[in-house]
């Protein structure tokens, strides 16, 4: 069994609580609460910190994982149908921006074809440059479906709450591979092992995937709440 390290759980701990936060704000934002310029440094960094944190650690924590290749593709599925159920959520409560293919999504498809580089963290750091490179390419191009939505090419019109198409975005678990073999190759802990003395953020990092299932019902409940208290 591979040794588990607890900073890479509340590494993730900390994206998850950053990710509520962000989500704090922009729930309060989208329901007209409060002004709010997601562009500006503080909104932007917060986000995309997030992002990278949590896809970067599916290429790490498949590096230090004892799953076989199948039980990763049931991984990746179990992941997928619980994006499925963000998507039929959100078709029902905001139709104009359903989630088509998030982060939950995107996590599902990545973690089978990321865990086929595993060993190959050359390979990784290639495939990565390629696919970033790929998204050149594809930039600004659209066709009259959504049969592509997964890859990255959208059609006119397209909004959504949460998108993260294969490119650029499986550049980052690539990468996390690469990273997981070079930092954690022999699964010792590194600096940022002062993370698991935060309270709180090695059980955020445990049950991530539960909070986040949880933490926008949450998060919308208690802002309708509050407008009609206050």
């Amino acid at each position: 069994m591979s040794k588990r390290l607890v900073e890479i759980d509340a590494l993730r701990g900390l994206a998850v609580f950053l990710m509520a936060v962000y989500h704090f704000a922009f729930d309060g934002w989208f329901m007209g609460l409060w002004d709010l310029d997601l562009n500006n440094w503080p909104m932007y960094t917060l986000g995309m910190f997030v992002r990278f944190v949590f896809l970067g650690l599916v290429g790490v924590s498949i590096v230090l994982s004892s799953r076989d290749f199948g039980a990763q593709v049931k991984r990746g599925a179990y992941i997928f149908a619980l994006g499925m159920i963000l998507t039929i959520g959100t078709a029902i409560i905001t139709p104009g921006y359903t989630i088509w293919f998030g982060i939950l999504h995107m996590i599902g498809v990545s973690i089978p074809i990321v865990s086929l580089f595993k060993g190959r963290p050359r390979l990784a750091l290639f495939t990565a440059l390629f696919i970033w490179l790929s998204k050149f390419f594809i930039q600004g191009k659209t066709i009259n479906s959504s049969a592509l939505l997964w890859l990255g090419i959208k059609y006119p019109g397209f909004a959504s709450l949460d998108y993260f198409p294969l490119i650029p975005w499986l550049t980052v678990p690539l990468v996390g591979i690469a990273v997981g073999h070079y930092l954690y190759g022999k699964r010792q802990a590194t600096k940022l092992k002062v993370l698991a003395k935060i309270p709180g953020l090695t059980w955020l990092g445990r049950h991530a995937l539960l909070v986040y299932m949880i933490h926008q019902p949450a998060i919308l409940s208690f802002l309708y709440l509050w407008t009609k208290i206050f």
